[in-house]
């Protein structure tokens, strides 16, 4: 049992990329398709998909990472918009609807920031994310 009293919602930009990329491996090492990166994979991930780490957020414990948001800007035509390039909560701390407070947080800051459409993609098999990113339209 998490004490949710505990958990924040924050920019990145003060995260360590190594504990970032560490939150990252450990959140997708059972996923449907397990993804572990090197360094050099993240850091090119970070960089290919334009991954602002001001504009991405993660879900503290403390001051310990459990969640994260990578959201990737750009400008399409005249607008802002936002790529998710990952999501994703740590399993031990899954089902307390983090990744609500976590998208919340998230859509009302970019929105403050003049972006007017986010963009991401999912596995169909993965349901419950499904859920949330239909919650949030």
């Amino acid at each position: 049992m998490i004490q949710t009293s505990q958990i924040t919602v924050q920019s990145l930009a003060c995260i360590d990329i190594q504990t970032l990329r560490n939150c990252f491996n450990n959140v997708f090492k059972n996923y449907y398709v397990p993804l572990q990166m090197s360094r050099e994979q993240f850091a090119d991930k970070l960089s290919t998909e334009a991954v602002d780490l001001k504009w991405s957020f993660g879900i503290l414990d403390g001051e310990d990472i459990v969640g994260f948001v990578l959201n990737g800007i750009d400008v399409a035509g005249n607008q802002k918009i936002t790529y998710n390039a990952a999501s994703g909560i740590l399993a031990e701390y899954r089902g307390y609807r983090l990744s609500y407070m976590l998208y919340e947080h998230s859509i009302q800051q970019l929105k403050e920031a003049g972006i007017v459409k986010i963009i991401l993609e999912v596995i169909e098999q993965n349901i419950e994310a499904k859920k949330i990113y239909e919650h949030f339209g």
